[in-house]
């Protein structure tokens, strides 16, 4: 089923790996372009690093946007029930997530979106949700709401 799809940015801005991605390719690459025109011979060395895991970033981003999106080209939309809405306290190395379940031609699933904390608080345990889900692997499903709004 053919649903609106997300655009790059609601999908950077929706799915936490999408979001550490793009802002930490963004600040390799930027803190490499201002180490290079520093100057001196170890900060160009570290220029090469910096640039290299910026491109590694960008190649994952583009990748991890590919793989969104052709699940809402292609994907089932249906409807999920929220098991769990996680936000870290503290200085916790975790993300935000909402997890939720699901059932695809008579099993239940179980999955999980991170996203940022601003989404995630606008969902509720137990709040039923519309969800994404690939056909083909059905472990894999995207809470709509998180990158196209609603729930």
């Amino acid at each position: 089923m053919k649903t609106n799809q997300p655009t790059f940015f609601q999908i950077i801005r929706g799915d936490g790996i999408a979001g550490f991605l793009a802002s930490g390719s963004l600040i390799s690459i930027a803190f490499g372009l201002y180490t290079y025109f520093s100057g001196g011979k170890v900060l160009n060395n570290f220029f090469w690093v910096l640039i290299g895991m910026g491109i590694l970033g960008v190649a994952g981003l583009l990748f991890r946007y590919k793989s969104i999106i052709s699940i809402f080209e292609d994907g089932i939309e249906m409807s999920g029930v929220v098991t769990e809405v996680f936000i870290p306290e503290g200085d916790s190395q975790a993300s935000p997530h909402v997890s939720f379940t699901y059932e695809f031609r008579g099993e239940r699933y179980q999955s999980r979106n991170s996203t940022s904390e601003t989404k995630a608080r606008s969902h509720a345990v137990g709040q039923a949700i519309t969800i994404i889900l690939d056909s083909n692997n059905p472990k894999r499903a995207f809470v709509k709401g998180i990158f196209l709004g609603g729930k």
